[in-house]
């Protein structure tokens, strides 16, 4: 094993990661695999062949290739080339950076995060709703407006604390009464919206039902990317 091998092992060691962020262009990606990460640190610091993060992992190559590697070529976090004298030795070299890691998984991480920000009173609706002027949306196409209030509603979604019922309802309600927007109320086990106006109702009701939906758990690997997603298409517009 070489020196600068050594080196990656104990730094490994002393800074455990539950799990890290990578960036590369406009996308984001989670990886809470520790196999991955230590693929990533290692190319981090220099481009590795194959055979060098098998002997750093101490997985089988196939093993390596087909679960860890192929993952994060797919991603585009890592790229893939052969050795110019050796067309069957292949080199992998980190394309993304990396913006952080936490010790803490990602599951309580969000928890703490979001609890945080519902407490302070971090997400910006009241300044997106001055953006979007509600009371003007609602002349437009109701399909639009619907759109509108479904995005909002899903970012409301992940700032809730309660994760579904009357307790997340009654969140819901006093956010909306805050903003003038309406009332939402719990009956017969479902939400109810009330818009503050009739023309309001497409908006609110998308909104509602996003917000009334918690967000999805990853399934399998928590490994996940995202990216910017489009915005709805303003009235008249071509798709």
């Amino acid at each position: 094993m070489r020196a600068s091998d050594v080196v990656l092992s104990v730094r490994q060691r002393r800074q455990p990661a539950a799990f890290e962020i990578w960036q590369v262009g406009e996308r984001v990606a989670s990886i809470d695999n520790p196999v991955r990460i230590a693929i990533l640190r290692a190319v981090e610091e220099k481009p590795r062949t194959l055979g060098d993060l098998v002997k750093l992992t101490g997985k089988a190559k196939s093993t390596l290739s087909t679960l860890h590697v192929k993952p994060l070529l797919q991603l585009g976090l890592i790229a893939e080339a052969a050795d110019p004298a050796d067309a069957r030795i292949k080199w992998y070299r980190l394309e993304a950076r990396r913006l952080g890691a936490s010790a803490v998984g990602q599951d309580q991480l969000r928890t703490a995060v979001l609890e945080y920000a519902r407490k302070a009173g971090l997400m910006p609706l009241r300044t997106l709703l001055e953006v979007i002027d509600v009371a003007a949306l609602a002349k437009g196409p109701p399909a639009y407006a619907a759109a509108v209030g479904a995005r909002i509603g899903t970012h409301l979604s992940r700032v809730l604390a309660a994760s579904g019922g009357a307790t997340r309802a009654q969140e819901l309600d006093a956010i909306l009464q805050r903003e003038n927007l309406g009332r939402v109320h719990w009956k017969n086990d479902r939400a109810h919206p009330q818009s503050a106006t009739k023309a309001q109702e497409p908006f609110l009701k998308a909104l509602v039902a996003a917000a009334m939906t918690p967000p999805a758990a990853p399934a399998g690997s928590h490994d996940t990317a995202s990216a910017s997603s489009p915005s709805p298409a303003p009235p008249g517009s071509q798709a």
